[in-house]
């Protein structure tokens, strides 16, 4: 199954890391902000800490038994999401008041055809 998923600060970290629990990284990027995005690894920085950023993915989860996880580490404020939780949400979205972040998820279904 593949998820689309960004991940929306605030006010961007400096930098950081996305990793993804039962889940594959298949493309990714930055759609706001400037900075840059290693797919291979997950690692990011942004010069434009004073702003609005978002980074987005498309990932195939592993196995629908198993819960895919976003982790987000190797920054300030680190976090774990279930995507099941934010899929679950009537939106598709997840905020994270303390750490001024959202996450929004959909299912491609384009990508099972």
């Amino acid at each position: 199954m593949r998820i689309n998923i960004s991940i929306e600060w605030e006010l961007a970290p400096a930098a950081g890391r996305v990793e993804f629990v039962n889940a594959q990284c298949v493309a990714g990027g930055i759609n706001i902000g400037w900075g840059n995005l290693s797919e291979s690894d997950g690692r990011f920085s942004f010069t434009s800490t004073t702003e609005l950023c978002r980074i987005f993915f498309a990932i195939d989860a592993d196995d629908e038994k198993k819960t895919p996880m976003v982790k987000v580490t190797e920054t300030e404020k680190p976090f774990t999401v279930s995507l099941a939780e934010v899929l679950k949400s009537s939106d598709g979205v997840l905020r994270i008041a303390g750490v001024g972040v959202t996450v929004t998820a959909e299912i491609d279904a384009w990508s099972s055809l």
